[in-house]
């Protein structure tokens, strides 16, 4: 009996690594910064709508509808405002290595799914030009997030669309970046991604 269950075991590992598909891949998006007001308005920094670039791998397992993935993405935040000296314009980046899963709900050439995952997300330093001086400066509310590391949650939707070799991933998400290790007094920061990835298939 123990040699059956072994066997068994042996043969189901070496037919999903056999059949095992990894798809890895490039793409980039937008990135519509939600919150806090520190970072969206004018009276803050005025990051809204941004773009990302990123890389995307996923493992799809034969004969179920659950496929690990993972990813890096590199937001690129550039906005402008006022404050009672002057006028400024701002940047900063935010980097997210992110792993999770994918629900496939309908099989198919065009495979609609549901994401979850989790990831770290690096905030680096906010550069301020203002009044033609490049420096760091306290805006309200914008010191809290410069140059931290946070654990967040990616909710998501999206579609794969199969064309062997390559497969166009589009995806929406909302991403809740702080989630974790937050300051005393930090405000959440919510971002919404739109992605679109070229993936290719090791088989």
């Amino acid at each position: 009996m123990k040699k059956l269950i072994l066997l068994s075991v042996m043969f189901l590992f070496f037919y999903f690594n056999a059949q095992a598909q990894l798809k890895l891949g490039v793409g980039g998006g937008f990135s519509f910064i939600q919150s806090p007001d520190a970072l969206t308005n004018q009276n803050g920094l005025d990051f809204n709508n941004e773009y990302h670039i990123g890389v995307k791998a996923k493992l799809s397992l034969p004969l179920l509808p659950f496929a690990p993935a993972g990813f890096i993405n590199y937001h690129m935040l550039n906005g402008e405002g006022s404050s009672v000296a002057g006028n400024f314009e701002s940047k900063s980046n935010i980097i997210s290595l992110g792993l999770g899963g994918e629900m496939s709900l309908i099989p198919g050439p065009v495979s609609p799914y549901l994401s979850l995952d989790i990831a770290m997300n690096i905030i680096n330093d906010i550069e301020v030009n203002f009044n033609n001086t490049n420096s760091t400066i306290s805006l309200p509310g914008s010191n809290a997030y410069s140059d931290q590391s946070r654990f967040g949650l990616g909710l998501g939707a999206g579609a794969e669309i199969t064309l062997l070799p390559i497969n166009f991933d589009l995806q929406l998400k909302y991403n809740f970046i702080n989630l974790i290790g937050k300051k005393s007094g930090e405000e959440s920061i919510g971002i919404l991604t739109l992605t679109a990835y070229v993936l290719f298939s090791s088989n």
